[in-house]
């Protein structure tokens, strides 16, 4: 029976803590392709009242696999986001804004091989949500994401060959990007909350195994994060301050 809790993954943590050395640390990450704090996932969201939207709390939905379906704004009208898997269980699609007639962005994603993934966003997109793709749409961007041995996106360039991102992993598994405040020094020994799913690191390009301190204003108990500080990206989307609410095994 699955109980909602504020993170409680002390146990993963403490497994990657003691790890020894930072290869041990990059091959537990490999064979956890679903982030090492799979056990737990995020049920919540809490915006504080001082967000554009007024309090709000944001309710994520998953399927029988743990696979995340859903994310509900009650009170943000349009603000709906939808997943879709294909046989494999890999997302398939990815609409943001989502109404009765389709989506303000819709990603397409396509696995080429190990090392490439094909990322289409339609914009501005018309169409039943559950087909491969959209009937109408305003704008079309194809990105070539292009992923290292251990899975992660390092690279995305868009169809012309312009380069959007390039990211680095240090040998503690965090994402480095220079000019950016996103230094070693910068990670806490936290765990990072898009290691609770593989659908957070993607639709993010944030693989990193420990939080950023200045992202977060308050761990909870277990040394995790429980409150953003505003205006932080929290799976694609940006907030001011809100709360998270786990549940786990």
């Amino acid at each position: 029976m699955k109980k909602t809790i504020f993170f409680n993954c002390f146990l993963f943590l403490f497994f990657l803590m003691t790890l020894s050395g930072c290869k041990k640390v990059l091959d537990y990450v490999k064979v956890h392709p679903n982030g090492v704090a799979d056990q737990c996932r995020v049920e919540q969201l809490i915006l504080l009242p001082n967000d554009y939207f007024g309090q709000d709390t944001v309710k994520f939905i998953y399927d029988d696999l743990g696979n995340p379906t859903n994310i509900i704004y009650p009170r943000w009208y349009g603000g709906d986001v939808a997943f879709r898997y294909d046989k494999a269980h890999r997302l398939r699609s990815y609409q943001r804004n989502t109404n009765a007639v389709g989506a303000d962005l819709w990603h397409k994603y396509n696995y080429v091989n190990s090392t490439r993934i094909i990322d289409t966003i339609f914009k501005n997109a018309h169409g039943d949500l559950t087909a491969e793709r959209p009937d109408s749409y305003a704008e079309i961007e194809i990105r070539k994401c292009e992923l290292d041995a251990y899975g992660r996106i390092i690279k995305v360039s868009l169809a012309d060959g312009t380069v959007l991102y390039t990211f680095e992993y240090d040998n503690r598994g965090n994402r480095i990007i220079p000019g950016t405040g996103m230094t070693s020094a910068a990670y806490t020994d936290k765990i990072n909350i898009h290691q609770t799913n593989k659908v957070w690191m993607l639709i993010d390009y944030n693989y990193s195994v420990n939080q950023l301190g200045w992202e977060v204003a308050k761990f909870n108990k277990n040394d995790l994060p429980e409150i953003f500080n505003d205006n932080i990206a929290v799976f694609d989307a940006i907030y001011r301050k809100c709360v998270v609410v786990y549940s786990c095994k």
